[in-house]
């Protein structure tokens, strides 16, 4: 049987990256890439099942919330 969720969540957090970054920094494609290439760097490199790669997406998110904070100042 073919694990479906996975399958879904990796191209859906690529899909949300892609329009966090059109929006924010008017380029999504890097943001996307970055996000499919975590996704399997965390499965085939550190052998992680798919909360990890959520965790994983959720420290992606993290980063870019911090890089935002840090970038704009503070009025």
């Amino acid at each position: 049987m073919t694990p479906t969720f996975p399958f879904l969540m990796m191209p859906a957090c690529a899909v949300f990256y892609y329009r966090r970054g059109e929006s924010e920094y008017s380029s999504g494609w890097l943001l996307a890439v970055v996000s499919l290439t975590l996704w399997l760097g965390a499965v085939y490199l550190l052998g992680f099942g798919w909360p990890g790669c959520l965790a994983v997406q959720g420290g992606w998110f993290g980063v870019l919330y911090l890089w935002n904070l840090w970038r704009s100042p503070i009025k």
